[in-house]
């Protein structure tokens, strides 16, 4: 058991030759740290357990880079796509601000929705799947769970698009860009209902939305999450889950 549990540590820290980006003179092999675990000297034990912690930090803040790296979602999409599942894996909560930042990217590409006809592609995502099941980081955050929670609802609150609009040309955006962006926005707070709704259920989920409801401090913050509530209600019970949030 002890050898394989050191295998499954070696491959989480060197799984999709991330390694090689951690660290140029890593400061020990993840297997021999584990069985250094053995040893009947505390310090030796103490020393292998600090190591482990360092690479897996290391590790995590590498992944969080390459997936914070536009250009290479745009060269590479692949790679960005095992970075972000190999946080889900490690249930990295370190890196939920980095996964937040990408909740909108697919597979192969960035969602870039049209301007709004009938129905927002922010509901519909692309060829009619919901976005937030084809979203790897959401999918990412779910695997990662509760943890993210306070990460998820830093990004609901926090008033992307009109710091979007302040950084835009001293003439204004151009009106389509605008919708937009509204739109991607959107879709990013329909994708963070799913994580919620997933992790918490309908009831938790939206108590948790209630109470951070209460605490809000701008019309920008209460707004998004009121439509962050309103996706939650449409969405089923988890199994076994009540449907009514007062519920005991």
């Amino acid at each position: 058991m002890r050898s394989a549990l050191a295998g499954s540590i070696a491959v989480m820290l060197c799984g999709a030759g991330v390694w090689a980006a951690v660290s140029a003179q890593p400061t020990g092999d993840a297997v021999g740290l584990v069985e250094q675990l053995r040893s009947d000297d505390a310090r030796v034990r103490y020393g292998a357990t600090q190591q482990i912690a360092l690479q897996r930090s290391r590790t995590i803040q590498a992944l969080a880079a390459l997936v914070e790296d536009a250009a290479l979602r745009e060269q590479n999409p692949d790679a960005v796509l095992d970075a972000i599942r190999l946080l889900g894996k490690m249930r990295a909560a370190e890196a939920a601000d980095a996964l937040l930042e990408v909740i909108a990217f697919v597979p192969g590409r960035d969602v870039q929705p049209t301007p709004r006809t009938t129905t927002s592609v922010n509901r519909l995502g692309y060829y009619g799947t919901p976005l937030a099941s084809r979203s790897p980081a959401a999918q990412a955050l779910i695997e990662i769970g509760s943890p993210v929670l306070p990460a998820v609802l830093r990004f609901i609150t926090r008033d992307r698009l009109m710091a979007w609009l302040r950084a835009g040309p001293e003439g204004g955006r151009d009106p389509d860009a605008v919708l937009r962006q509204v739109d991607m926005e959107s879709a990013k707070l329909h994708c963070c209902a799913h994580v919620i709704h997933r992790i918490e259920g309908k009831r938790r989920g939206t108590i948790y939305l209630q109470e951070a409801l209460a605490k809000a401090e701008s019309d920008s913050a209460r707004r998004a999450i009121k439509d962050v509530m309103r996706t939650l209600e449409s969405l089923r019970p988890l199994p076994g889950e009540s449907e009514a949030p007062d519920d005991k």
